[in-house]
């Protein structure tokens, strides 16, 4: 007759149990670390301005040149672009001045695609951003919003 083991009194379940749940937990905490790190942009730069911080900072950037980092939401035209709040924020509207180069096309700018914009904040005005800027505003209550007047646009990591 072979002699079986009780599965409640083997020592060695609970300590394969815990070794389990450890690395599970030192896994999790391994990734999330990494993503703080690495997908927070320009971390390093402590220069570079969210775009969280401009939407949400209230007139503590306008009228102050500011390099902003961000993620490209949407391509609105030539001289026109957002970038991404992320979730829960407002994104940023980026505008070229007539006289400035086609920030859009210079770039080959498209959603998803990682940037620094260094520009001017100022507060939208739907009456004279299409008169200024060539932009047309949607009219739908963004009047106040900050907006970046910019100056430079590069891809993230090749300025």
């Amino acid at each position: 007759m072979t002699k079986t083991r009780d599965t409640y009194t083997d020592p060695d379940i609970y300590r394969r149990r815990f070794q389990h749940r450890a690395g599970l937990i030192l896994g999790l905490l391994i990734l999330a670390i990494a993503s703080f790190v690495f997908l927070r942009p320009d971390s390093t730069d402590s220069s570079v301005v969210g775009v969280r911080d401009v939407t949400n900072g209230g007139d503590e950037y306008v009228g102050k040149t500011v390099t902003v980092s961000g993620v490209v939401a949407e391509v609105l035209g030539p001289a026109a672009f957002t970038l991404s709040g992320g979730l829960g924020a407002d994104d940023l509207l980026i505008v070229a001045g007539k006289s400035a180069p086609s920030v859009a096309e210079e770039e080959s700018l498209a959603e998803g695609v990682i940037v620094k914009a260094t520009g001017e904040i100022r507060r939208l005005d739907g009456a004279t951003i299409k008169e200024e800027f060539g932009v047309e505003s949607s009219g739908d209550g963004l009047d106040g919003d900050p907006i970046m007047v910019v100056e430079t646009v590069a891809r993230s990591g090749s300025q």
